[in-house]
């Protein structure tokens, strides 16, 4: 198998590799706020629900720009979303953050949560 070393950040602890016959993964820094992308849901967690775009990094998804947790979300793993917008590229701490129109349906009546400095993408 040939692997080969694409980028390699120390600070976040991330090494990007390709192989060969897989599809190349593309750089954060190639993302664009305003994009429009699809994407698979690849896990939930505290911190919210993550979309594989095809980048380096897995992507969140914003429910809205302050409440991201995954707790009143309905996607399931291996779900299909179309459509999504790209609202936060952060390249130095190796995040992203999108949305899609509808997202409202598939969150259920929650309170609104303040932004968290630092964990949420909120500047």
């Amino acid at each position: 198998m040939n692997v080969t070393v694409e980028k390699v950040n120390l600070e976040l602890g991330r090494l990007s590799v390709s192989i060969v016959g897989l599809p190349k993964l593309r750089m954060l820094e190639t993302l664009e706020v305003g994009t429009t992308v699809d994407g698979v849901v690849c896990s939930r967690n505290s911190a919210g629900v993550f979309i594989d775009i095809g980048y380096e990094a897995d992507v969140l998804l914003f429910a809205n720009l302050t409440a991201t947790k995954a707790d009143g979300f309905k996607l399931e793993p291996n779900e299909e979303l179309k459509g999504l917008r790209v609202e936060r590229v952060d390249v130095e701490r190796g995040i992203a953050g999108v949305s899609f129109a509808g997202l409202s349906d598939l969150v259920s009546d929650r309170p609104e949560r303040p932004p968290v400095k630092g964990r949420d993408l909120v500047e």
